[in-house]
């Protein structure tokens, strides 16, 4: 099975467990650790941690984690946004409602405990935050410009709009979730960026032929923010 045909015509179907009640005196404390060791699992060990700033939406981090056997790469992951139970699009629409974030970077530089975060992980943070600030549901395939009219993410880039797209570049078992001890379950997304044609052809032709525009154009996940259009 190709790496893009699981994926093609929806995202991955799950059980909504987020209504559940839990018992236990820190299980945020718990998801954290066990989030954690699940990262820890696929991409090593942390490097550091970057605190959210936003003043509504406290609870939410990036992990930062450095380039390592088969990844070339840094990862940057959220955790803590899947404390927030996200209601559902629609009544009964069976998706799911507690996710994370992950985002690959060449490179990025971070300072412990500074103020001033890199940008991407702003852009990571914005996304990462929506569902909690405007109590709005987000999933696969949505977009989200970056500004009104849309901008370039950053100077000389033709990328104007973030994606979450279904974590397909990761090893299967990232793909399947993290079911914590304690019942719920949490999703994964992969955060990456479109110019405005390709916005304009998904738009158009839905996501599975974004899904074959990506493929065919040999798209890698690691933000190249001078990459060219693929329409």
């Amino acid at each position: 099975m190709k790496l893009f045909e699981r994926f093609r015509t929806k995202s991955p179907k799950v059980a909504d467990l987020a209504a559940a009640s839990h018992g236990g005196a820190d299980l945020p404390g718990q998801w954290t650790r066990e989030r954690e060791a699940f990262y820890r699992r696929f991409f090593g060990h942390r490097l550091t941690m970057s605190q959210d700033m936003i003043p509504h939406s406290r609870g939410v981090q990036v992990l930062v984690y450095g380039p390592q056997q088969g990844r070339n790469f840094y990862t940057l992951a959220t955790s803590g946004m899947s404390d927030f139970v996200m209601p559902p699009p629609s009544e009964g629409a069976d998706v799911p409602r507690r996710i994370e974030i992950i985002m690959r970077v060449p490179e990025i530089q971070v300072t412990p405990n500074a103020e001033d975060l890199p940008w991407q992980i702003k852009l990571l943070l914005r996304v990462a935050t929506f569902p909690k600030q405007h109590n709005k549901w987000i999933g696969a395939f949505q977009e989200m410009t970056n500004g009104t009219p849309p901008k370039p993410i950053c100077p000389g880039s033709k990328l104007i709009a973030s994606v979450l797209l279904p974590p397909m570049y990761e090893n299967a078992a990232f793909t399947n979730g993290l079911i914590l001890n304690n019942g719920p379950k949490i999703d994964f997304l992969l955060l990456d960026f479109l110019t405005e044609a390709e916005c304009g052809y998904r738009h158009k032709n839905g996501r599975a032929a974004l899904l074959r525009l990506l493929e065919s154009n040999r798209h890698t996940p690691v933000l190249n923010v001078h990459r060219n259009s693929y329409v």
